[in-house]
């Protein structure tokens, strides 16, 4: 429990870095030959080296009942919504950043600095943004990347030059659109209690996934129609829909006391089983929800939801 936090934060450093750094493996050889797919490979069976070396045995973590994205949407529309949306957003980064790069005209060697610069930007705003929301809430932060995050998409459509601004352009998007994807579990853990947290990550991960399976194809045809520059017209829709929808939402319920709201904590998108290194969660917690029965879990959002509307109504009266 101590160090499960340090070991979050070192886990998405490393991914992170990583994910930035190998961009620059497209330098290597020609990516139209084999080479880099057998370096690939090669760097795979590297990365099992220490798993298979290491004498610590990972902790057992049984499979967990899993919340359906409607009752998680009943608990928290914003947490589900921007989910997904930052999924799409995510899917567009990774599935056409690069196929933009390219028919923006770009050599291989800087389509390699576009991709690594958009994720070395989300690693460097996610603590700045993270400090942020522990002072005034996720929501604020959420609306903050969205609207500012969209602007600049959207002057990055008309914007044609290239250089340090190009670039500055690419890190700032990059910056205020990965992290959504921590803040939204933020706003939605912030309503859930640890065993419904557990619960509930499985379901996070599962919409962000379909939301990148979406987003892809969607800017795929996008820019099919309309050119490349509906790259980044397509993060500024996805950005200012939700921008729009958490702007509704904070007039439908109110947020959450600082004081009462769960710290900010980055999170890998990959995998439910990260929920078990979230240091807001005890580890007797998660072993304990385990072993609840799904008719419990279910049950105890369904009550959860029956509070959550009657104190929506609630402000809306007010």
């Amino acid at each position: 429990n101590e160090t499960r936090g340090k070991l979050l934060s070192f886990y998405m450093l490393v991914s992170l870095c990583g994910m930035a750094c190998v961009q620059m493996l497209l330098n290597v050889a020609n990516p139209s030959s084999f080479e880099l797919f057998v370096l690939v490979s090669l760097l795979i069976s590297l990365a099992v080296i220490p798993i298979l070396l290491s004498t610590a045995r990972a902790p057992q973590i049984d499979v967990m009942e899993n919340i359906g994205i409607l009752k998680l949407y009943q608990v928290s529309p914003l947490g589900v919504f921007g989910m997904f949306v930052t999924g799409m957003s995510l899917g567009t980064f990774f599935g056409m950043g690069a196929v933009y790069a390219t028919e923006m005209g770009l050599s291989v060697k800087d389509v390699s600095f576009f991709m690594g610069t958009l994720i070395l930007g989300g690693f460097l705003f996610q603590y700045p943004l993270g400090w942020l929301s522990d002072r005034f809430g996720p929501t604020k932060v959420i609306i903050l990347c969205c609207v500012v995050g969209a602007v600049i998409s959207f002057v990055a459509v008309i914007y044609t030059g290239q250089g340090l601004m190009f670039y500055t352009i690419v890190a700032t998007v990059g910056g205020l659109t990965m992290p959504l994807y921590s803040l939204c579990c933020v706003h939605t853990n912030d309503y859930l209690t640890p065993t419904q947290m557990v619960a509930a990550s499985g379901t996070l991960v599962l919409l962000s996934a379909i939301g990148a399976s979406v987003g892809s194809p969607v800017t795929a045809f996008a820019m099919e129609k309309l050119g490349p520059q509906a790259f980044y017209g397509s993060l500024g829709m996805m950005l200012t829909s939700v921008a729009i929808f958490a702007i509704w939402r904070s007039t439908q319920r109110a947020e959450i006391e600082i004081a009462e709201q769960g710290d900010f904590v980055v999170m890998a998108t990959t995998s439910p089983l990260t929920a078990s290194l979230n240091p807001d969660v005890n580890l007797a917690e998660i072993v304990a929800a385990a072993d609840e029965e799904a008719g419990d879990i279910q049950s105890s959002f369904e009550e959860l939801v029956v509070d959550l509307e009657s104190a929506d109504t609630s402000t809306r009266e007010k």
